[in-house]
């Protein structure tokens, strides 16, 4: 299976803030960087910044987003989930410290937060799409179970260095799913 692993383009301003950012998470975690010196570092003003951001969290997490919508939305234009994921996770493993670092982030704006949130947000548009009422508590609580738990998989996966394949790291996430949302990402599945 070919996987796009490039992250996707932004504009010139947002390049040099995640490089510079990137930069100083080489170092320390994101909680411990302050905008000051993201700011030093890259040579963007503050008032720059502040139009386009609200914070270094809000930076990440638009980023994230461009990510997520080059990799994980394209199954809502047909791609398969499982090619999806491996895009996504791809990425990851090309940036194992940042995100090991941006992942670590115990702040409620933070970049696992923000997944938590695009994530549940995703399955809920998928499952729908295939007739899964997801107004139904029961459905809302099993995908809130699951988004968690594979979140914090992966969170674990990324702290400790990767250790299992990306292909393995699918199948385990794959096999959390409750067997009802199983029935619905076959159909992406392949």
């Amino acid at each position: 299976m070919a996987v796009e692993t490039s992250l996707p383009v932004l504009d010139p301003m947002t390049d040099k803030l995640l490089d510079a950012l990137s930069d100083l998470m080489e170092k320390k975690d994101l909680d411990a960087i302050t905008t000051t010196e993201i700011l030093q570092r890259s040579g963007v003003s503050r008032s720059t910044f502040y139009r386009k951001y609200r914070d270094k969290y809000e930076l990440i997490n638009q980023s994230y987003q461009n990510l997520f919508n080059s990799t994980m939305r394209k199954v809502q234009e047909g791609a398969s989930f499982k090619s999806a994921f491996f895009s996504l996770y791809s990425v990851l493993t090309e940036y194992p410290l940042f995100f090991r670092r941006a992942l670590r982030s115990a702040d409620p704006n933070g970049l696992r937060a923000y997944i938590f949130r695009i994530s549940y947000q995703l399955y809920i548009d998928m499952m729908e799409k295939y007739g899964m009422d997801m107004t139904e508590k029961k459905n809302r609580i099993l995908l809130w179970g699951y988004i968690h738990g594979s979140l914090a998989v992966t969170c674990e996966w990324v702290e400790r260095g990767m250790p299992e394949s990306v292909d393995t790291l699918f199948r385990i996430c794959y096999e959390l799913l409750p067997y009802e949302f199983q029935t619905c990402i076959a159909v992406y599945y392949m």
